[in-house]
């Protein structure tokens, strides 16, 4: 979050009622009147970035996405999903301005603003308007937009080593080429992973850059939903676990031993937990830990860190080996 975002003339107009009838208070009560004074005409709708209003909050994102869920729930604000130009907006409007365009309300001039509020050069866009409100059942059915983003962000970060190196049109880009699709947005953190495994295997001098380009494309998208057709057939097979002989699923894990069936062809693989299952129950133990800790900062580093630096690569490989010549596993 950076406050360079708002300039000196920005301002937010806090009303008496907002304290006095709907009883708001710190965040939320920014919040809402940085809303509010946008849609107050009854027509208008705010569509600021989760950054715009944490800069006036001067809070994070996530706690501008609780303080717009609380508002939701109390029903003081309303949100619908706008697309242009092929990107997904949220925009968003106080309940109280519909009723008062409505008639329900005295909407006098000591109401109004005495200047203009505006929105920052990355936000500004011409406002829509809109007649009325969406029903509740609408509005439920909108998916929360920001919400999404922090997660593929989160996600996106996990792979490229922490840091999210994309502007930030490219999560909505790619939430809209999902819905074109009709691929649930649960599906898509697998298929961030995809692209970066197809990326990767074309061995660019800039994974980065080959990601970001092939992660927009409607080619990559449908090879996706293809590739995930087949795995469900697939997985719907069974077969016999190497390890223990017990039917499972192809792709699921098996039901006696535990053993990852979509690994059953790696010789590798079967042969170390073979091995694994084989020693005694405080042995496999301390060895499951050891194991554990090391996976676990390994995959801390992200698999783009870890692509791109030879070093730490070496470096994982060389723990797993002694942890398996300290457990007598052979490899």
């Amino acid at each position: 979050m950076s406050g360079s975002r708002l300039k000196d003339d920005n301002f937010i107009q806090i009303s008496a009622w907002m304290l006095t009838e709907l009883e708001l208070k710190g965040n939320e009560l920014l919040i809402y009147a940085l809303i509010h004074g946008f849609s107050q005409d009854g027509k208008s709708e705010f569509h600021g970035s989760l950054t715009y209003m944490a800069a006036w909050t001067n809070s994070t994102k996530a706690g501008v996405i609780k303080v717009l869920k609380s508002l939701l729930a109390k029903d003081l604000i309303q949100k619908q999903a706008v697309v242009k130009n092929g990107i997904q907006e949220i925009h968003y409007w106080s309940s109280k301005s519909r009723e008062q365009a409505r008639g329900s309300t005295k909407f006098t001039a000591t109401q109004k603003t005495s200047g203009k509020q505006s929105l920052p050069n990355k936000d500004k866009d011409n406002i829509t308007n809109s007649t009325s409100s969406p029903s509740k059942s609408e509005t439920k059915a909108n998916e929360t937009q920001e919400e999404a983003e922090e997660f593929l962000k989160t996600k996106l970060k996990d792979i490229f080593g922490g840091h999210f190196v994309f502007d930030e049109s490219f999560i909505p880009q790619i939430i809209v080429l999902a819905e074109s699709f009709k691929l649930e947005r649960q599906r898509l953190s697998d298929y961030l992973d995809f692209a970066f495994e197809r990326a990767k295997g074309k061995k660019p001098a800039s994974l980065t850059n080959m990601f970001f380009k092939m992660a927009k494309s409607p080619a990559m998208m449908q090879d996706f939903v293809l590739s995930q057709g087949e795995k469900a057939a697939e997985t719907e097979q069974s077969t016999p676990c190497p390890i223990c002989g017990v039917n499972a699923k192809a792709f699921g894990v098996c039901p006696n031993c535990g053993f990852d069936m979509s690994e059953r062809k790696n010789a590798k693989a079967v042969s170390l937990q073979r091995q694994i299952l084989s020693m005694p129950e405080n042995t496999k133990l301390s060895f499951q830990r050891e194991y554990d800790a090391i996976i676990k900062r390994h995959n801390s580093f992200g698999l783009s860190a870890l692509v791109s630096n030879p070093a730490l690569k070496e470096k994982f490989d060389f723990e797993l080996n002694e942890i398996y010549r300290k457990y007598n596993i052979a490899v």
